[in-house]
């Protein structure tokens, strides 16, 4: 293994070993380590394939740092996730920004949650995320930031329709035409 996989599997036992004490479904954010405390039954992110099924809910201090108001901040999640696998050790990876737009103030904490898109579940193995915060969308400062959180995608079997499409795209035009028609 490299040392990249070797941090990355380090990190991800210590996130398992971290989030067997948590009793509850949300991802915990330390506001003095930036850890993200994923919860055991929180791990599990989806299937590959798999589009907009699952919500991620986070807990996090509404003040950190030098007296920083997170609730009047745009939170977003940041993630890495497998573009294409390309037979190579390393796969090609993209990089997306999640803006969560359900954030609420609940005390000493504020609340959001992150709906996983279909970018989330392209490929099978490990989703790298972290939370940050911005004074505003379009600004380049970045006012807080957590330390990556793991997640998983697991493996399954294609389910043919992506096939079909590609060997007999003029067919299947044909039949939604035919079914339109049929609808009008």
């Amino acid at each position: 293994m490299s040392k990249a996989e070797d941090l990355i599997a380090a990190s991800f036992e210590e996130q398992k070993a971290m989030s067997r004490s948590a009793i509850n479904d949300e991802l915990i954010i330390d506001g003095e380590t930036r850890e993200i405390n994923v919860p055991e039954s929180e791990m599990l992110f989806g299937v590959e394939g798999d589009v907009n099924i699952e919500r991620k809910h986070f807990r996090c201090p509404k003040i950190v740092g030098d007296n920083i108001d997170l609730s009047k901040h745009l939170i977003y999640v940041a993630y890495v996730y497998t573009e294409n696998q390309n037979n190579s050790f390393l796969p090609e990876i993209g990089i997306q920004s999640y803006l969560c737009t359900d954030v609420q103030a609940e005390g000493d904490d504020i609340t959001f949650s992150w709906k996983l898109s279909g970018n989330v579940f392209k490929n099978p193995g490990f989703i790298a995320f972290k939370v940050f915060a911005k004074e505003k969308e379009e600004s380049p400062l970045t006012v807080f930031n957590t330390t990556p959180a793991f997640g998983i995608v697991k493996m399954t079997i294609p389910d043919g329709n992506k096939e079909i499409a590609e060997e007999y795209p003029d067919v299947i035009n044909q039949i939604f035409d035919r079914l339109d028609a049929l609808e009008s």
